[in-house]
């Protein structure tokens, strides 16, 4: 009975050494699937993010073409209307201004770019008569009303004043 017990005993001890083998390679193999789980989630985050920034920068590539086309378009009309023999000297004295005042925004956009690319924005606030910003608007956009028939009455109290960066409100 001894010697029974003694190879039983023996025999549970293989058996449980077996077990233990075996669930050690179970956990190794459960470890290295959650590792694996693991990386899988973050691969999927950090992608979800780089299409985040992507479309962002998308956005921000039209916003820096419209900001661009505004001006460039300005510039060629007054170029155009400036280039005829049918306008005064005066008239063309003052396209040529206003195409002076293009040519320096499209200057400022360029260093706002540069300043955007570096995450450096700084706003210039100053006290802006609203109606007097919405007139020198529309003094550079008249000539597109004018040209689609579209007329503009601009209705604003005299006295409006806000502290604002009038070369980013204008754009």
């Amino acid at each position: 009975l001894l010697e029974e017990l003694k190879t039983l005993n023996e025999t549970l001890e293989l058996k449980v050494k077996d077990r233990t083998t075996k669930l050690e390679s179970a956990k190794i193999e459960i470890e290295t699937l959650l590792k694996h789980e693991l990386k899988a989630k973050e691969t999927a985050i950090e992608l979800a993010e780089s299409r985040k920034r992507l479309s962002i920068v998308g956005q921000t590539a039209m916003g820096i073409v419209h900001d661009l086309k505004n001006p460039i378009s300005t510039i060629r009309a007054y170029a155009e209307l400036a280039n005829t023999d049918k306008i005064t000297r005066y008239k063309r004295q003052e396209y040529l201004e206003l195409i002076i005042r293009e040519i320096e925004r499209l200057n400022n956009l360029a260093f706002e770019i540069l300043d955007f690319s570096k995450s450096k924005i700084i706003l210039e606030l100053s006290e802006v008569n609203i109606k007097e910003l919405l007139q020198e608007i529309y003094n550079f956009i008249q000539i597109d009303f004018d040209y689609s028939n579209i007329s503009l009455s601009i209705d604003a109290d005299t006295d409006l004043v806000a502290s604002i960066d009038k070369e980013r409100i204008r754009r």
